[in-house]
């Protein structure tokens, strides 16, 4: 077992205060001389008891991202997650009245996904930056190599764009009918703007662009992956609307927090 100074212990403290879900971590709890408590103070007991266990983990994953939230370095990641916690819970609302279909099915699917992974990167990176930055390492946590490799910076672009897209198309039925093309447009613009600030120019997932931007093309690559599709017939909304409504869910402080927590 892994032996802390007092002030290594302390800081481990603190991490594990400000993760959504410290249980999943329990050898770290152990390494610090704690047991998980046994009563429904311990999120897994909650979970086990509950009759619908997925109804009841967004309940627990939302309620921990309010409380984390108020203490948080990173408020904004949390208001991500808590976006996609709302669709979830809107999707599953439209799922009870009515017919099934495919799409919906494979929303729920999507949203789910990204709901689980931006909380499980938010408490793997609360977790690792401070040994990361203080260069000791855990046995139960290994820091990452310093280099990032450009495969990684890459990545850190794709989650973004593919971010932008599942919000836009959970949010579809309520804007309009959205086009590949126009939604394209509407990202590259974004990222444009976002790249023409001195101190984004400097961030390492940008590195790799001419002018620290992808490209209309590279964009519109990585909505033909996500498979991207207009979900509702009907006159396409404008480029002004949608670029509003990213804009809204993705401020250049979001923007610039999920490129640096994506390659963290």
């Amino acid at each position: 077992m892994r032996i802390w100074t007092k002030e290594e212990a302390a800081l481990l403290r603190h991490d594990l205060e400000n993760m959504l879900f410290p249980e999943m971590v329990p050898d770290l709890i152990h390494s610090l001389g704690c047991t998980l408590p046994e009563d429904d103070s311990n999120m897994l007991n909650q979970l086990a008891k509950a009759e619908f266990r997925g109804f009841k983990v967004l309940e627990l994953l939302s309620s921990s991202c309010n409380t984390v939230q108020a203490k948080s370095d990173h408020p904004e990641e949390l208001d991500f997650i808590q976006q996609h916690l709302s669709q979830l819970k809107a999707q599953i609302t439209d799922l009870s009245q009515g017919p099934i279909t495919r799409a919906q099915i494979s929303e729920l699917i999507e949203l789910t996904f990204w709901a689980g992974y931006h909380a499980g990167a938010h408490d793997t990176r609360t977790i690792l930056q401070r040994h990361h930055h203080n260069g000791f390492q855990q046995s139960t946590i290994h820091s990452r190599a310093a280099g990032r490799s450009s495969a990684e910076r890459y990545h850190a672009v794709d989650t973004l764009i593919t971010s932008i897209a599942s919000y836009i198309q959970a949010r579809q039925d309520s804007i309009g009918k959205i086009t590949r093309k126009r939604l394209t447009a509407a990202i590259h613009e974004l990222l444009q703007e976002f790249a023409a600030i001195n101190d984004h120019k400097q961030l390492p997932a940008l590195q790799q662009y001419l002018n620290r931007c992808p490209s209309y093309d590279t964009i519109e690559k990585r909505l033909k992956a996500h498979q991207w599709q207009p979900s509702i017939e009907g006159k396409p909304v404008s480029l002004d609307k949608i670029k509003q409504e990213i804009s809204a869910a993705f401020s250049h402080e979001t923007i610039r927090s999920l490129l640096i927590k994506t390659i963290a």
